[in-house]
This record gives structure tokens, sequence and C-alpha cells, in this order.
């Protein structure tokens, strides 16, 4: 039941809102997890008071209602008879809708499509003489972007530029991750336990234009990284672009449009077919001088170590500035494009 046509949304500050006499929820303000205690308000607030009125559920900002289990917990209120499913609509990025329930999709986010308002790409200047082979920017702490760090700087030591915004944060957050794991199963432990030694001693780069405005650690908002990427893109010559959500492809933000409006080639750990997304808009990815057949790995394992085998590849061609070369090339073409494009999408 997917309506493919693109829509834009008004803007709701509040988690449940009525507009219209239809009931609005934005499922970013539950947070990164739908817990128990989301489902029982929710519960009680439809059998309390709910009237039949229209009910959208809105994916503003890219969550994936389906892992969450946003989608099944309202499943399940219609089989309760709590409510009619004809009258509740998900709105989200996903590409392709196969669910039970009315769908309506996004527009392209402002983080992608708008670049050319955040980036000045006047200030950006030449790539530095000692420029790194790779770089990796990250903010919020989730265990496969800490994984992918490691597997950055185990693999390429002294040559990669590293930002980890909010280190105590990290530690704190990967304490409660590794305390999960049963220590007892050595393989398992074995991994754990060189990521901890690695990040207790771990000296992360500084982006020291953000430092000097006062965001010195912790959340960063994506406008103001947009603004300060011209003080980093200098720094290393291909990004490995952690995006929001490693398990689709359907919502790319301004983590990976900030390479393709600056020219920066770059590989990209998102949901398996993100590079397909790109180049189906009529963006050029970089399957010409790269191996990209990372991006048709199912599992997020798969898919970070043959994007680092790809670039580990690359590292030891004996052609590898060449390469690089030519991977500038396909970027520059990317830039020129990229405002034809997402005025079109």
């Amino acid at each position: 039941m997917a309506d493919n046509t693109t829509i834009h949304i008004p803007s709701f500050k509040k988690l449940i809102s009525v507009y219209d006499n239809t009931i609005y929820i934005q499922s970013h303000l539950l947070g990164f997890a739908f817990n128990q205690y989301h489902e029982d308000f929710l519960v009680d607030f439809f059998c309390a008071g709910y009237q039949g009125h229209p009910i959208v559920i809105i994916a503003s900002d890219g969550e994936n209602l389906i892992r969450r289990g946003i989608v099944s917990f309202f499943e399940e209120l219609c089989q309760q008879g709590v409510l009619n499913r004809e009258r509740v609509t998900f709105m989200t990025y996903n590409l392709e809708w196969d669910l039970n329930f009315k769908h309506k999709k996004l527009g392209w986010h402002p983080a992608f499509t708008c670049q050319d308002r955040y980036v000045e790409i006047g200030n950006i200047p030449a790539i530095d003489s000692n420029a790194k082979f790779v770089g990796c920017l990250i903010s919020r702490f989730t265990p496969s972007r800490l994984k992918l760090a490691y597997q950055i700087d185990k693999t390429f030591p002294r040559d990669n530029f590293l930002t980890f915004r909010n280190v105590n944060a990290i530690n704190g957050s990967g304490e409660n991750f590794y305390s999960m794991i049963d220590t007892s199963i050595d393989e398992i432990y074995q991994v754990y336990q060189d990521q901890r030694r690695w990040l207790a001693t771990k000296k992360f780069d500084i982006d020291s234009t953000l430092v000097d405005n006062g965001f010195v650690e912790g959340f960063l908002p994506w406008v103001d990284a947009c603004k300060a990427y011209y003080s980093l893109w200098p720094k290393y010559q291909i990004e490995c672009v952690s995006e929001t959500d490693i398990f689709s492809n359907s919502f790319l933000t301004e983590k990976t449009a900030k390479c393709l409006f600056t020219a920066k080639p770059f590989v990209v750990m998102s949901g398996s077919g993100s590079l397909k997304r790109l180049q189906n808009i009529g963006f050029t990815t970089y399957s010409s001088v790269i191996d990209e057949s990372y991006d048709l790995e199912p599992t997020t394992h798969g898919r970070m170590t043959a994007m680092i085998q790809s670039l580990k590849d690359l590292y030891h061609n004996p052609d590898k500035q060449i390469k690089i070369n030519q991977l500038n090339e396909i970027a520059k073409h990317n830039q020129s494009i990229y405002g034809k494009i997402c005025r079109k999408i």
C-alpha cells in the first residue's frame, strides 16, 4: 500500500501533536530506542481518548521504524482492535514498502540536498601536502562506529585522520556495551578486548575549528558540522563515511552529501545498496577505480570487512597516486552535478 509520491511535512516539536484533526507522532522524539515505557504511554493514549482520528507516524530524521519495532507495535494494536489500520499511515524515507499499512515517501532530507546552504566551497583550501590516506569523522557512539574507527587505525596506522567526539561519553557507552558480552567466549572476548585496549590509549584527532567555536565535546548539530567541514577537508585524501543508519539505504545524510558537494572521494558504511541508490539518482561512484562490491554485502560485518579490504588494496597498489587522481576526477564530476540532481529529486 505504498504511495510513492514524494511529500513534505509540517514541523512538530512534540511526540504527539494534533493538526487538522489528525494525530501526528514524531518518532525521532522517542530517542534511539522504542521501549516498554513508550509502548505503555501510547497504549494508554489510544485506549483512553482515541476516537478514530487518522494517525500519521513520521520518521522525519530517518528512523528505521521496522528495526525499532514501531511498525510491529502498531500491527499488534490493529490486531487487538484498538486501531483501524486504514486510519494509520507511515511517512518514511523507505524506497520500498511491502507492509500492511499505508505509506507515504518523504522527500530527500535538506541535510542531503542543501549542502550549498551550509558548506562554503570558497573556504575549502587545497589538500595538504602531508594529507593522510583516509579520514573518518565520527560523533555519536555506536558499536559499529567504534569498530570502524578501530579497523581504520589498525589497517592504516599513522596514515589516517580520525575524529571521535566526546571520548568520555564514548568510554561510558562502550563500557555499557562491553558489559553485555559473555567474556567466557574466547574468540568474542578477544575481539572486544583488543578494541578496549586500543580505545584506552588512542588519541583522536581534533577539529580545531569546532573547539575554537566552543564545541569542545558532546552533541554536535549537523549544520555546525557542515559549516566546519572546510577545516577538515584537506587533511585526508579519501573519506570513510559512517552513515546514520547502517542497516538501510533509504536515508543518506549530510555525511555523504558533504563529500559529493565538495569533491571528496569516499567510501560509505551504510545499508546495502547505498551506492546503487546514489547511482540511480545520477551520481557516479568509484567502481572504475576501486572495488565497490562491499556495497552488495548483506551484513554490516561483511560490508565493513570488504570496504576496509578495498581501501587496503588501493593503499598497496603501485599506482596508488594515479588511482587517487582518478578518484578525484570522479569526485569533481559529482560536485559539478550535485546542484542539478538535488533540484530534481
